[in-house]
């Protein structure tokens, strides 16, 4: 963004100050200089003192940051609810528009979630979190914003639809416990589940965290906890106090150890395991591991060495044809010269895109 900004501004002021006129045919080219020259230079360079690869993509404010909302657990008595989706029709054809109702097993109240926001997704587009907040229903009646919505019933006392006063309208579509909404799975599994509810994580009154239940092969929700979140630890440094915050594992109480460019859990068994890595400076290591690791160095030599080798023989092959055929060309014995030289001149004169 910087660079924009310093780029924009430099051309401004070379046309706008007629002093700066015959520098106007230069900046094109000291743009394209810095792009494609200058700039992947710097960023090589600073890249090779760094652990940058994979399993460290991301700087250490995001992989806390991912730690914090990526890793979760469920408790060991979580509460679970019951769940059917109503969905928006749009000429008869179902949409991704849908609203979840939500049973609970324990007292068998009724809540209801929009279809949850995306707030992250990875690189291929997927949303790898989805978020919404859970309203309750009651009196078959309930609001989200300034919309209220309503739950039309059958005489069996079923729930058919979701009017809301705005003049939509969500029917009945699928849920795991009725049979009879099997024809629509494929369409949940694809549009729904598949990409909504797969990561999304609605939040109660009581502020608790409701996830599609694995336990129950995911016909359920259930209510899931953060697994890491911070702390402030207090350390002495030279015989003072020094505190600092650090990643704890809220289900064992650990702190999370954090050492070259990983963060670091430990399990039943107190073995460590990587959680998350993130970018760090390591100095000169990558220089250091280039011969000491056996790996790297066997592999970095060979193609080091082949790079010169074939630098220096195709300059000495080149040289070498070049030679003979010069030689071959001049001599006053040869005949049709004119037509050898130009047969030889024309796959130069010609761009390789055309000839090829």
């Amino acid at each position: 963004m910087v660079t924009m900004v310093v780029l924009t501004l430099l051309i401004d002021i070379i046309a706008l100050n007629p002093k700066g006129y015959p520098y106007r045919y230069m900046i094109p080219a000291m743009i394209l200089l810095f792009i494609l020259t200058l700039y992947p230079m710097y960023y090589t360079f600073r890249t090779a003192f760094t652990n940058y690869g994979t399993g460290h993509l991301f700087t250490r404010q995001q992989s806390i940051q991912k730690l914090l909302s990526d890793y979760f657990y469920i408790p060991e008595s979580p509460e679970e609810f019951e769940f059917s989706i109503f969905i928006e029709l749009d000429n008869y054809n179902p949409t991704d528009r849908f609203i979840t109702l939500l049973t609970s097993r324990d007292d068998g109240s009724l809540f209801a979630a929009p279809r949850p926001q995306a707030i992250s997704r990875d690189a291929a587009g997927n949303i790898t979190l989805a978020t919404a907040k859970m309203f309750e229903v009651s009196g078959d009646s309930f609001s989200i914003g300034s919309v209220n919505y309503t739950l039309s019933r059958s005489p069996d006392d079923r729930i058919l639809a979701i009017r809301a006063d705005s003049g939509e309208r969500f029917i009945y579509f699928y849920s795991p416990q009725d049979s009879s909404t099997r024809p629509n799975a494929p369409f949940y599994f694809s549009e729904i589940r598949g990409i909504w509810l797969r990561n999304a994580e609605f939040t109660n009154s009581e502020g608790n965290q409701v996830r599609l239940f694995p336990n129950s092969l995911y016909t359920t929700f259930a209510t899931t906890e953060r697994k890491y979140a911070l702390r402030a630890e207090t350390t002495f440094s030279a015989g003072r106090a020094v505190q600092e915050t650090v990643v704890y594992n809220r289900q064992s109480g650990r702190t999370l150890l954090e050492e070259g460019g990983f963060f670091y859990d430990i399990d039943a068994n107190g073995n460590e395991f990587i959680v998350e890595g993130y970018i760090s400076d390591v100095g000169f290591w990558n220089f250091v591991r280039m011969f000491q690791d056996p790996k790297i160095r066997g592999p970095f030599f060979q193609v080091f060495g082949w790079t010169f080798t074939w630098a220096g023989l195709s300059v000495l092959f080149s040289f070498v044809i070049g030679l003979a055929l010069a030689i071959t060309l001049n001599d006053q014995r040869l005949k049709g010269k004119k037509i050898y030289r130009t047969l030889l001149i024309i796959p130069w004169a010609v761009p390789a895109f055309i000839s090829a």
